[in-house]
């Protein structure tokens, strides 16, 4: 049951998504970790979930993202 619980709190997503490739997106003046990741997510991504595995996947300690700075995103089907 408390294994259960903290799944749910945490967001955790049952359904296995399948990754069919990374892209390389320049972070652009303005741009936004929410901006990029809405680009990607679909539909029945969590966003948040997605901009958290985006931070995981490029070493990023916060959501400041620097003009010019490459990132990988991964895309889904």
């Amino acid at each position: 049951m408390a294994l259960s619980f903290c799944g749910f709190a945490l967001g955790y997503d049952n359904e296995k998504k399948d990754i069919i490739y990374y892209e390389d997106r320049v972070v652009y003046t303005g741009d936004t970790l929410w901006h990029i990741a809405s680009e990607y997510a679909g539909d029945k991504t969590d966003i948040r979930d997605y901009i958290y595995e985006i931070k995981n996947l490029n070493n990023l300690k916060s959501d400041k993202l620097i003009e010019g700075k490459r990132l990988i995103i991964p895309v889904y089907k």
